[in-house]
């Protein structure tokens, strides 16, 4: 059975090296197209080196394809060229893993100088080896290529694939303390290719008189098992490829995560300048038109008690709703982005309402939701809440209010209500917090139903999917 395994394969080596090559060049290109020059993850930096392995490595193995074929029409000199390259190329592979474990493993900046140096130490240990099998052997040319091969897989090889599987571990733990632990887990599930490699293409190398690849080497697996080495790097290089293109979703979320960030940048940025704007047409006119009339009762209150008092009262209850406005801004400038629930984030918030506001507010939730909210989302809801609130005390002249909120399967619903005197046709004259609502619904991806009836109050209906909160788009 060993005996016709090793046949089969030695009768499609060509294949079964193409398609090795094949599998670190496309890990090699995935990795490439992936790769994020302006991420804040330490891994971004290093990842040209894991793709820059993947290439060399697979033009190495594709010369065992390339150079025999060559043999048969171009002269000696030239095979002897590309049989050096080859093994320059399989060197350099290594070296690149062996940066790319460098630098995960020792990623402060203050280490960059040992890194660089035990780099440029195993190099100069892989060249002193070759040039010593060059200059005091008597070895054969195809012994001193086999030799530098075994050599570039002990100094370079093994250490550079258990260095990369430390640093992958390492970014891993990384990537779960930022609550990612679904990405964290492909970081893991890839160190685990990396020490498999270690011994497949690391420790099992060409048989040659150097070293342990005397005895323990691809021939005498072949005889041992009848499967070549580079199948086993194959299905390593394949599981390699398959992790780290999964983990490299890293990037998306990152990214995502930037969007979220500039998006609550803009909205608070909006909540400023309106929140700026009624400030400055309402509340500091109202307090500036309240020190007129102090002033012009304080003229009036000798010779007009009466109506001095009338000011006087006018202008308490100016104040009161200059103070009642100023409160709500304190509300909308409080920081919303917190861990907690939408549930109990929406408790405190109409709580804090009903202190602010002359009606009573009823509150119902129904149901929980499947899978926890992102805290952007929460804000934009109990800004949602909120402005329609404070319409209701502007505009409704309302005694009661109540909010619904009910969890379903697939998305939530929130329903706004009041007794206040309503309207009987769409005003003409849109105000700046239904637009800001139906902004945030839209950024939701949700739909708003706003319906008046005169002295039968105001329904609002939001409806909000989960989709894109846990697709990924939040």
């Amino acid at each position: 059975m060993t005996e016709t395994l090793a046949g089969f394969f030695k009768t499609n080596q060509i294949i079964l090296y193409s398609t090795y090559g094949q599998v670190f060049f496309i890990m090699g290109l995935a990795i490439a197209l992936q790769s994020r020059k302006h991420s804040q993850l330490a891994l971004a930096g290093s990842l040209w080196n894991l793709s820059a392995f993947g290439f060399a490595h697979s033009f190495h193995e594709w010369g065992y394809v390339f150079i025999p074929i060559q043999a048969e029409y171009v002269p000696g000199q030239i095979i002897e060229f590309l049989q050096w390259t080859q093994l320059f190329l399989l060197a350099f592979s290594f070296l690149f893993l062996l940066n790319f474990g460098l630098d995960m493993v020792m990623s402060a900046p203050q280490q960059q100088q040992k890194r660089w140096l035990i780099s440029f130490a195993l190099s100069f240990a892989w060249l002193a080896v070759l040039l010593w099998l060059i200059l005091f052997t008597n070895y054969s040319q195809d012994d001193i290529i086999a030799s530098g091969n075994v050599a570039a897989r002990y100094i370079l090889g093994i250490p550079g694939s258990l260095l990369a599987a430390g640093g992958l571990r390492k970014q891993a733990g990384l990537v779960a303390e930022q609550g990612l632990s679904r990405i964290a887990r492909f970081f893991r599930y890839a160190a685990w290719p990396l020490q498999v490699y270690a011994v497949f293409g690391g420790l099992i190398g060409p048989k040659s008189p150097l070293l342990l690849s005397r005895w323990l080497n691809e021939s005498l697996m072949i005889q041992a098992v009848g499967i070549p080495a580079p199948i086993f790097r194959s299905l390593t290089g394949m599981a390699l490829a398959y992790f780290i293109i999964r983990a490299l979703e890293v990037f998306d979320l990152e990214t995502e995560q930037l969007i979220d960030e500039i998006q609550r940048a803009r909205l608070l940025a909006d909540d400023r300048e309106r929140i700026g704007r009624e400030l400055h047409d309402g509340t500091i006119q109202s307090i500036y038109a309240a020190g007129l009339m102090l002033e012009d009762a304080n003229l009036t209150i000798t010779e007009n008690p009466q109506k001095a008092q009338e000011r006087i009262n006018y202008v308490m209850d100016n104040l009161n709703e200059a103070i009642h406005d100023i409160r709500r801004y304190i509300f909308d400038l409080r920081d919303q982005l917190s861990d907690k629930p939408l549930t109990e984030q929406l408790e405190e918030l109409v709580q804090d309402y009903r202190m602010a506001v002359p009606f009573e507010i009823a509150l119902t939730v129904q149901g929980h939701t499947p899978n926890p909210l992102s805290p952007l989302f929460i804000q934009h809801t109990l800004r949602i809440v909120g402005e329609a609130l404070r319409n209701i005390h502007k505009h409704a002249q309302a005694t009661k209010a109540s909010v619904s909120l009910t969890y379903n399967k697939d998305d939530l619903t929130l329903l706004i209500r009041d007794n206040g005197i309503g309207f009987d046709k769409r005003p003409a004259h849109i105000g700046q917090g239904l637009l800001n609502m139906r902004e945030r619904v839209q950024l939701l991806g949700g739909h708003i139903l706003i319906d008046g009836r005169v002295n039968e109050g105001v329904h609002l209906e939001l409806t909000v999917p989960y989709q894109r909160e846990y697709g990924g788009q939040w």
